[in-house]
């Protein structure tokens, strides 16, 4: 399988205003001027070289527990095929980005709902959704795969409730960088009050509360994103829970991809696709720069120069994204030196 490149960990340097830069003024003063202190003077600052920290994604793999996620799956059932994609111990997605992507995992289901009358690993009847959760960490392919590899189907598909419920698990999530829910479900959605849609208005509900929990979370800066494994889950739906999910107006004239896996291949293919697009080319700045349109900056990769508006850019006074060639040279993986100076007085803290 092939496994998407992410970039390393970059190697950046931190220098101090004063002494430990070794630039001169413009009357020539030398950078060892105004003591050994660390505050140095006007006459001994001229820039002031900042740490990177490269933005990490964090991904919730929400994965549907119903029943028919027993039904055959091109040699395999939905089940072990949505297992092996993510926890292969040499290929899985999970195994291969674990020290790149901020991974945490859901499995969902409930026992009718809130009418439920049988317990779940512990949880009282009428528990709904049933959820078993591993918070998402770096490193984390150990703690899932713990959790995930002795469960197997139970029997409902509450989508909305359980985004709603991943959704507060991300929100607690400080560390900068993007967020999404990835979905693998087999199935459109019940709901914890109708967990047996009988007739199209229904549908409609349950449909209608995944698709309001999906446009929650995108509110909250999560994006949501749907894998439909096999060719149960209508495309109507599918559609509706893309747009919902990035933002888009349901319904409307733009509409964002949406994912139908029919086999393992093409689960693998959907997998890799959505994770490919939460990499990221921005950095968070250790500090702040006090005027984001005239910051006097200067960024070098890999020692050369970048060009400010075409390679790079301050989205905000902390962070700074790279641009255009340099940011692909990035995402195609190995090791690079990006550093960061600008005009002494600058950077505030």
């Amino acid at each position: 399988m092939a496994r998407l490149p992410i970039c390393a960990l970059l190697a950046l340097s931190l220098a101090a205003c004063g002494g430990s830069i070794g630039d001169s003024s413009e009357n020539g003063a030398d950078g060892g001027g105004g003591g050994g202190d660390g505050e140095g003077d006007a006459n001994t600052c001229a820039r002031v070289q900042v740490d990177l920290a490269e933005q990490v994604p964090t991904v919730m793999l929400l994965i549907d527990r119903s029943g028919s996620m027993t039904a055959g799956f091109g040699g395999t059932d939905r089940w072990n095929a949505t297992y092996g994609t993510l926890m292969n111990a040499s290929t899985g997605v999970v195994k291969s980005l674990e020290d790149r992507v901020r991974f945490g995992v859901a499995l969902y289901t409930s026992k009718n709902g809130f009418a439920g009358t049988e317990e779940l690993e512990g949880q009282p009847a009428g528990t709904c959704p049933m959820l078993a959760e591993v918070v998402p960490a770096l490193g984390n392919y150990s703690a899932i795969d713990a959790m995930y590899a002795p469960k197997g189907p139970i029997t409902d598909t509450p989508t909305g409730a359980s985004l709603v419920a991943v959704t507060a698990t991300l929100a607690a999530v400080t560390e900068p960088g993007p967020k999404i829910i990835v979905v693998a479900t087999d199935g459109e959605p019940d709901s914890c009050t109708i967990p047996n849609p009988a007739n199209e208005a229904e549908r409609v509900e349950t449909r209608g509360e995944a698709i309001a929990a999906a446009q929650d979370a995108f509110t909250a800066g999560i994006e949501t994103y749907v894998i439909s494994v096999g060719d149960d889950v209508g495309a109507a739906h599918l559609q509706d829970m893309a747009n919902a999910g990035t933002g888009l107006p349901v319904g409307g004239a733009s509409n964002a991809t949406f994912y139908t896996a029919l086999n393992p291949d093409q689960l693998i293919t959907a997998f890799d696709d959505i994770i490919a697009g939460v990499r990221t080319c921005v950095f968070t700045l250790d500090g702040q720069v006090s005027d984001v349109e005239n910051s006097g900056g200067t960024v070098s990769f890999d020692s050369l120069p970048l060009e400010e508006g075409t390679d790079w850019r301050l989205n905000d006074a902390s962070t700074l994204e790279i641009l255009g060639s340099k940011c692909e040279e990035l995402l195609a993986g190995g090791q690079h030196t990006i550093e960061a100076s600008f005009e002494c007085g600058a950077i505030v803290e």
